[in-house]
Order: C-alpha cells, then structure tokens, then sequence
C-alpha cells in the first residue's frame, strides 16, 4: 500500500521536462529484461531439448527466475518498467494545452487541422458499410442524439445538453446539412436563436460562470457555423447562416456609428465581462476557409473589420479582431493586418506588432510565403516612429532569428539595423552565423570594420550582458518604451529569464570562412594571453579579463571553435 501511495505521488508529480529520462529508463529497463529473456528462460527445453549439465553451470539456469533472488529482482525491474511507462503515458495525455480559445484558433488556424465528417469518423470507428448505408445509420444516430440533447424539449438553453449538441455538430452528418427533416431544421434554428446577439442568450453568459460551460457555448457556435458553412449551398443552411451574420455585422457597424459606444451590445465593458468577446472569434473561425473568407467579403463584414481595427480607439475592438483572424494565406486577411500596423493609433500598432510575434511562434509547415510575410511586416516595424513598437519589433526579430527560416527571410529583407543603436547592431551581425549572411556582409566589407571596431566593444559587450542580469533580477521594470517606471510597483515581480546577448566572434564561428577570418585577427592572441594570465588585481584587470572570457567564450561555441580551444 505504501508503494502504491508512493508510485502516485511520483506520477502526479510528473514534469514536462522530465520525458527524456523517463524514456531512457523505459529503454534501459526493457533491453535488461529482454536480455534476461534471452539468457535465462529455456528456451531450448521448450523447442524439445533438455539443458545440459555444462550448459546450466555455465549460464546459471539453476538460479531461475522461480527462485526467491531472481524472482525480487525480476520483480523490481518489472515494475520499474510498468511504472516508467505509466509515468510516460501520464505525460502525453498531459501535454501543454492553448491557455484560451484564442490561441488555440491560431494554433489550429497555421496547422490546418482538418475535422472529419459524419463517415469518416464512421469509417474510423470500424464500420465497413457502404457511404449510403453510413449515411442512414448515422441520420438515425442524429435523431437520437437530438432527443438526448433536449434543444427541441427543453425551452431553457442552458440546460441543453451541449456536449451532445457538440458532438452532432462536429461529426457534420449528411442529414443536418440537407435539412430535410422538420426536427433538423428546428435544431439549428433553435441553436441559431441561442447564438444571436439580439437574442440575449449567448451574448449574456457571463465569464464568472464556469469556464468550462463557458468554453462550450463558444466552441459549440464555432462548430454550428462549420455546419452551416458546408451545407451553404442548401436554402436552410444559407438562409440561417446569412441571417446570423447579417446580426453580427449590424451589432459591428454600431460600435462606429452609435452615439456612444458603451451603449452599444458590444460595448468595451461587455466584450470585457461576457462571451460578446467571442462574436469576433465566430468572424475570425469563418476566415479558416475560403468560403468563409468569401462569405465575410460579400457581406461587408471584412470591410467593418478593417474599420475597427485601424480607427478605434479602444483597444480591446484592436485586440480581438487581430487575435482573431488567420492570416496564413488569404491576402484580404492579412490587409486588415498590414493596415493596422501603419494606423494612426499608438496602442493598436504596437499590439498588433506583438501579435506577430505570436504568430512567428507557430509553425511554418502550411504555407510556403507565412515566413516572409511577417519577417517583412516586422522589417518594416524598426523604422516606425514610436519608440515602443520598434523595440517589439526588433525584439521579435532577435527571437525570429533562432529559426534558420526566419533568420534566412531576414537576410533577402537587407534591412537598415544600425540606425537602432547597439540592439540594431547586435541583431545584424547574427547575420554572420550563416555563409549567405557572411558572404553578403563580407563584400561590403562590414566584417573587417567590425573586427576593428570589437576590440573596443568587447568591454561594452560586458555592460550589456550584466545590464540584462541587472533587468532581470530588479525589482523595477522596464516600461514598453525600454524606459524605467518612476516608481515601484505593489506588484511583486518575478524575475524574468536572460538570454545572452549574441557576439560578433560567436556569429563568425558558425562555419569555416568565418571562423578562419576570425582567428586571423591579431586581437586573439592578446584576449588568449589575457585569460592565461588571468589579472585580477584592479578593476580595469577585471573588465579586461570578463571581456576576454566572454569573447573566447563565443569563439568556441561552435565545434571548430571548440577544438580549437582545445
């Protein structure tokens, strides 16, 4: 019993980083034991051959594993082995989730998740029948799910049954999209009357309530308006589906046009408190498809969303139609972004350049131009008039350059960094690290100046790097604009994780062409000798050996550097 108490506690505790080791004892544990197969069992005797006297001393067949040593071992690492995939299976159902449905939306939006119809999902589940034949099964399946879920019975919407209504709504059956029967029709109009503003249903929950009821009516309107969607070109579903987004766009068109906005349905305060936030995420889940893009077009609704974002000023409009959107491929999409990014409106500007960096964080694996479009936005971003937003921006490149695809895009940009001062020059010479970068730096003989001009900025190099320690562990934060607050916060701040800052000798060490024109610099033999030497008798002693140290330090981060080193 303690044991087991004590295996719980050890899962429960389980860490994300923690997965290599786990995998390591799974791997460990299973070639023991299959070793221990391998030599101990009889294998022999089981094929019809009895052991011989010499063969049993020699492999110590006498100490099977019946008997009590080798049976606890077997037993221990048996269970070692049961317990490290257990801890390992924990883990993967365990896996890091979106925090909100918003970044789930553009998580989904870059991957481009496909969701299964009524017969695929059929299919997947093992039935072998013929599509019609699905097709009925899975329209009888529908009915009874419909009674389940208590829409037609129930007058109360918040007493549906909405994982039910979830589930009939994702498997997208034939029969809910044709909208032949009159139980059918009346569903997803029913559910279409607890999603309109003006109905006050959907629109009033508020986010006090319990987040996962919450989640549900959101994610069960992102999945009516998928089923709608597929079955547009039937009169049903395009008459409900154009009607719901005729309402939202009027209810969008007033927040410009009311005399005041906080009188409007979607005014800042109910879009802070209620799920009126998600009607921007409704519009922004259409923009997954090119026929949604399409629909929005038609309809104007993209036009009033472009409005918003580049002439209001109330920041919480900006943020959700930003966030909301997928700019992976449609052009008309990312105008509302691009537009945004050159508005007159300080805050919008800067969120939407933040976001961006949002969206470098996804992956690249859909689309081909996703890369180049927001290094290119970004680019542009550093020569913006406010301090804020080109401090994002660049900070957002640093970042980028991690990613050999974004570091790539940057170098074809040829953009101007110098003018931004040691954090412009820190991040252009991370161009060095790769032979296109070093190749176009070299010929306009930026390389060499810089070696020259390094002798002297390895010591500035010092100050930077303790700067960011200084930042890191300080009570007192940097404003957006890079700036000190005035006073201190009643907030107590964590501190934050430091990275180290790129260097010039770190950058040139990445490949051959470099790394030789690197040690060819008569300032290496003088930094060796330093660190050999290793003064520390004066303050000037100190700085001179910190420079050295962290110069060398660079040189040998790659393996050519490392040897050598060595």
């Amino acid at each position: 019993a303690n044991s087991s108490s004590d295996s719980k506690k050890d899962m429960t505790s389980l860490r994300p980083d923690q997965t290599a080791h786990f995998l390591k004892d799974v791997r460990e544990v299973l070639a023991d034991m299959t070793n221990a197969a391998d030599v101990r069992s009889p294998y022999r005797s089981a094929r019809g051959r009895s052991w011989s006297h010499s063969e049993a001393d020699e492999l110590g067949v006498g100490t099977l594993l019946s008997e009590p040593p080798a049976c606890s071992r077997a037993q221990q690492r048996a269970m070692g082995a049961v317990m490290a995939l257990s801890r390992l299976h924990r883990l993967l159902r365990q896996r890091p989730a979106p925090a909100s449905i918003h970044l789930d939306h553009v998580l989904a939006s870059v991957t481009g998740r496909a969701v299964p119809d009524g017969v695929e999902l059929a299919r997947a589940k093992g039935k072998t029948h013929s599509r019609n034949k699905l097709n009925q099964l899975l329209t009888k399946e529908c009915d009874e799910a419909i009674k389940d879920s208590h829409v037609l019975t129930n007058k109360d919407c918040f007493g549906w049954n909405w994982d039910i209504i979830r589930a009939i709504l994702k498997s997208r059956p034939q029969c809910l999209r044709k909208c032949e029967e009159s139980n059918h029709r009346q569903f997803l109009r029913k559910l279409v009357q607890f999603v309109l503003p003006s109905s006050r249903q959907m629109s009033r929950v508020d986010f006090n309530t319990d987040r996962r009821k919450v989640n549900n009516y959101t994610l069960a309107a992102m999945e009516l308006l998928d089923c709608l969607l597929c079955g547009y070109q039937e009169s049903e579903c395009d008459k409900l589906l154009s009607e719901l987004l005729t309402v939202i766009k009027t209810q969008l068109e007033a927040i410009s046009t009311a005399k005041s906005v906080h009188d409007c349905m979607l005014s800042p305060l109910a879009v802070t408190n209620t799920l009126c936030q998600d009607y921007f995420l409704l519009v922004g889940h259409l923009t997954r498809s090119q026929a949604g893009v399409d629909l929005l077009d038609n309809m104007g609704i993209l036009q009033v969303l472009l409005s918003l974002a580049t002439t209001s000023k109330h920041d919480c409009y900006v943020k959700l139609i930003i966030s909301s959107l997928d700019y992976s491929s449609d052009q008309r999409i990312r105008n509302v972004m691009s537009s945004t990014l050159v508005c007159d409106q300080d805050s919008s500007r800067l969120y939407a350049t933040k976001f961006l960096r949002v969206l470098l964080r996804t992956p690249l694996t859909k689309h081909a131009d996703y890369a180049q479009w927001v290094v290119e936005l970004l680019a542009t971003q550093l020569s913006d008039k406010n301090r804020a937003v080109s401090l994002s921006a660049i900070a957002a490149l640093d970042e980028a350059c991690d990613v050999k695809e974004y570091l790539d895009a940057l170098i074809n940009l040829r953009p101007s960094l110098l003018h931004l001062g040691d954090k412009g020059l820190l991040l252009l010479i991370r161009f060095l690290s790769t032979e296109k970068g070093f190749n176009y730096m070299n010929e306009a003989n930026f390389v060499s100046t810089q070696l020259s001009k390094w002798v002297k900025f390895n010591y500035k190099y010092v100050c930077i790097v303790e700067g960011e320690l200084a930042d890191g562990l300080t009570l007192v934060e940097r404003n957006e604009d890079g700036r000190y607050s005035s006073r201190l916060s009643n907030i107590k701040r964590v501190p934050g994780d430091v990275y180290v800052p790129p260097h010039l000798y770190g950058q040139l060490t990445q490949h051959p062409d470099g790394l030789n024109l690197l040690l060819a610099h008569e300032n290496i033999p003088k930094l060796v000798q330093v660190v050999l030497q290793g003064l520390c008798g004066s303050d000037s002693e100190i700085m001179d050996l910190k420079a050295a140290v962290w110069a060398l330090g660079h040189l040998s981060s790659s393996t050519g550097g490392a040897l050598w080193a060595r």
